[in-house]
């Protein structure tokens, strides 16, 4: 059998095996073939370049993206020698594809740059390969921040689609999530919720319409537009319940934010019996001992505060605190946050030695070089110089000046009159 006849069927059986998911096999059958080709001097041949290529798609659908990268390398340089083709497209876009997979999002515009040029030079402008690049364009300029240029290409790709499909809707929505990041608002909600249409019309799949709709929904409420997310966390709610059960720590989330949206629009005594529905199945979902049942703890405490129910909301937020410190320390931000606000409702329910037993309690357990520490302090002092306790504030400059030698006891008192 000749070299030529032996390239063909290594080749067969590289594709039979390709085509079956048995990469392994095709890896194996792959290198031989290049060998083949190398050891008989036929690398000039236009096949040698697409069976490297062949090789590389192996790699990468197998996930081994060091291997991916060597041979789509070697194939840009072996076809490379023949000017720009479609092929060479092909294969810089991915190589675009294996470097976003791998966080290099740089070396990923580079090729997805080459790819497009290539595409659009050779090929209609409405021509999918050309709509791709001009998506992945996009993206790469949308993932790196920069999103007039973000825009530009999301608005090209979506210019020269036809078919309303998956692919329009997601054009639609990135498009419209970089003018919110660019504050132009009315327009990135208008393209996002025209996305939203068509994600409702893919019956097939609704993940895709959950998934959007969850993000949407966020946004609104973000943006201060409370009814319009109150509407759509509704149709949330039944979708997610629908398709997954009620079981699920999404479905209990959802349930939370449409509780936070009752609240935001003043309607408290809608918003508590929601956020403790949420509450519960949370902790029937995982546990106790989770931030997400930390987190919505603290933020029923925080409506039991609006409604001035300190007794509640001390409860609430002591317990939100136990369960984040024993996560996080003592020192995380938001357990900061959360050791403020008790101090402050201990305040309000004329229980200053609790308020003072807790900040000591959490200044003991924070270094004194950590910028929470000071805060801590201060807090401290706030809370002498509220109750006139002389002792107090000497002992509360001791700790201070731990932190800060070089300032004075007056200095100590002003840095508290001006906290928030």
């Amino acid at each position: 059998m000749d070299t030529k006849s032996n390239i063909k069927k290594l080749k067969n059986q590289f594709l039979k095996s390709y085509y079956n998911n048995d990469y392994l096999n095709a890896q194996l059958i792959g290198k031989r073939l290049i060998s083949l080709y190398k050891d008989n001097g036929l690398t000039s041949l236009p096949d040698y370049g697409n069976d490297i290529f062949n090789l590389a798609c192996a790699y990468d659908e197998d996930g081994i993206h060091d291997k991916a990268l060597y041979y789509y390398l070697k194939a840009a340089d072996a076809i490379s020698l023949e000017g720009s083709s479609q092929k060479l497209s092909d294969i810089y876009n991915n190589l675009g594809v294996v470097y976003n997979d791998l966080h290099q999002t740089d070396m990923a515009l580079v090729y997805f740059k080459k790819s497009y040029n290539i595409r659009y030079e050779l090929l209609p402008h409405d021509h999918p390969d050309v709509i791709s690049s001009c998506y992945n364009l996009g993206s790469m300029y949308k993932a790196m921040g920069r999103f007039y240029e973000a825009i530009q290409y999301y608005a090209k790709a979506l210019a020269s689609r036809s078919l309303k499909d998956i692919h329009y809707a997601d054009n639609l929505y990135n498009l419209g999530l970089c003018y919110i990041e660019s504050d132009d608002f009315s327009t990135g909600l208008n393209y996002m919720q025209e996305a939203i249409d068509i994600y409702k019309t893919i019956t097939n799949n609704p993940t895709e319409y959950i998934t959007a709709l969850s993000f949407y929904s966020a946004l609104l409420y973000k943006i201060g537009k409370y009814t319009e997310a109150l509407k759509n966390y509704h149709t949330l709610i039944t979708l997610i319940k629908n398709h997954y059960g009620s079981n699920q720590p999404f479905y209990a989330d959802a349930v939370s934010k449409l509780a936070d949206c009752y609240a935001a629009l003043n309607q408290t005594e809608r918003a508590i019996p929601l956020k403790q529905k949420a509450l519960n199945m949370i902790k029937k979902s995982v546990g106790k001992n989770h931030l997400f049942y930390s987190g919505v703890l603290a933020e029923l405490g925080e409506y039991y505060l609006r409604e001035s129910d300190y007794g509640k909301a001390a409860t609430l937020y002591s317990e939100a605190l136990e369960t984040r410190v024993k996560i996080l320390g003592i020192d995380e931000e938001e357990c900061i946050s959360y050791i403020r606000t008790l101090s402050d409702i201990y305040i309000s329910m004329e229980l200053p030695q609790k308020a003072e037993d807790l900040l000591n309690y959490a200044i003991n357990n924070i270094e004194p070089d950590s910028n929470k520490y000071s805060v801590l302090v201060l807090e401290l002092v706030r809370l002498y110089m509220d109750t006139e306790n002389g002792p107090g504030l000497n002992r509360a400059f001791k700790l201070f000046n731990r932190a800060h030698p070089e300032k004075s006891f007056d200095e100590m008192l002003d840095m508290a009159e001006d906290m928030e």
